[in-house]
């Protein structure tokens, strides 16, 4: 994996940093905390009669004990919000440009294209997915492959050829 990726925005290339697996831990920190913040929202409104209480409290401490807990797919659901999204786009920016001001982070944001919001979410895959992301991709390769040799009834020797002619005729388009 690369150190960097260099997206173009406003007719300028912008760098981004690598953020790593170890950036999923710190979505679980950001998720966490959100929904510390939804809790004490919720118990700050509690009624005043004391069977109402009892079952309000009951509820918002089960709420906050699963809330502790985060999961995988939690973090994966969180990351394909807007707001997930902008955490991903910050922390690689600031990896690359630790000094870079929120007002220039927001006006990049503001700016990005789907081309390159497609370069960065390639780029981020494996830390946005987890080991999952190299899995999946592999796992999609070769069903396909398997799929072209079941619908085409042919060995996988002439498959493979095939396959083998067609990248390097897109290697030749390249050049």
């Amino acid at each position: 994996m690369e150190d960097s990726v260099t997206a173009k925005i406003m007719d300028e290339d912008v760098k981004f940093g690598f953020i790593g697996r170890g950036f999923r831990l710190k979505c679980v920190e950001f998720i966490r905390e959100h929904r510390h913040v939804a809790f004490k929202n919720a118990i700050s409104d509690l009624p005043v009669d004391p069977v109402s209480i009892s079952t309000q409290v009951s509820s918002a401490i089960d709420a906050y004990m699963s809330g502790v807990i985060v999961s995988d797919e939690d973090v994966n659901q969180w990351l394909l919000t807007p707001e997930g999204f902008y955490y991903a786009f910050e922390s690689s920016l600031k990896a690359e440009n630790s000094d870079i001001e929120k007002a220039k982070v927001e006006k990049l944001h503001d700016r990005l294209d789907e081309e390159n919001m497609a370069v960065l979410r390639d780029y981020w895959g494996p830390s946005l997915q987890g080991s999952r992301y190299n899995d999946i991709i592999e796992a999609v390769k070769k069903s396909t492959v398997e799929d072209i040799h079941r619908a085409l009834n042919s060995d996988k020797e002439s498959i493979d050829a095939y396959l083998a002619w067609l990248d390097s005729q897109e290697e030749t388009k390249d050049s």
